[in-house]
């Protein structure tokens, strides 16, 4: 965006003023100083003291831990907020218990009994005689079965629970179209069949339950 001609003509005129007034501004700064040193009771600090002097100040010890932030009272600093102090706090009950459960693991192997080697028993013949029976007998990777089919006993009533077997001849029909189907194709033919014109064999309402002996 372009300047206007009377931005540029305040932007000289401030340069100026500038200029003039920095010339009066220094004369009255001098005066000042002079009147100041001629004033025993008052100590005059340059640029340079000023820094030396907060550099020492910086360096001096605070009362506060820098890890915890607590002092000797176990007080928080005033000008530190809520969330500050909850951070804080967080963060030292988890170092706490990182140190609490590495020294009960510590602890507890330290009384676990050493593992009996090869030096402290009679003789590794034993040993070596056992290594070369276990590795001889082939291992087989089974994945882990909660409830393995080959060990349970089914009555043959209901052994079949298809539609072909003789129980539900309504949905036999249905069955029978469907079971050939997957993805797309069978949702397409079950929305067929739910649209009133199907029509399959009687509906069944006899019992195909047992009863428990617990009942």
């Amino acid at each position: 965006m372009a300047k206007s001609l009377r931005s540029k003509w305040k932007r000289k005129m401030r340069a100026i003023k500038s200029v003039r007034y920095g010339v009066k501004e220094k004369v009255m700064l001098d005066k000042m100083v002079e009147q100041t040193l001629a004033r025993e009771e008052v100590e005059v600090k340059t640029i340079k003291d000023i820094k030396e002097d907060a550099v020492m100040e910086t360096e001096t010890k605070s009362e506060f831990n820098p890890k915890t932030m607590l002092n000797k009272d176990g007080n928080y600093p005033k000008w530190m907020n809520k969330n500050k102090i909850k951070k804080i706090k967080k963060t030292n009950s988890e170092k706490k218990k990182g140190t609490k459960e590495k020294k009960a693991e510590d602890k507890l192997s330290k009384s676990l009994p050493a593992p009996k080697t090869q030096e402290n028993s009679d003789s590794g013949i034993e040993e070596d005689k056992k290594n070369k029976t276990l590795s001889a007998v082939p291992s087989t990777n089974a994945p882990f079965r909660r409830v393995k089919a080959e060990e349970i006993e089914v009555k043959a009533k209901f052994a079949d629970n298809r539609h072909q077997a003789g129980f539900d001849e309504w949905g036999a029909k249905a069955s029978q179209d469907l079971i050939v189907t997957r993805g797309k194709s069978f949702r397409h033919e079950k929305t067929k069949k739910k649209r009133g014109s199907y029509r399959g064999g009687p509906i069944n309402v006899g019992v195909n339950s047992i009863k428990f002996d617990s009942d």
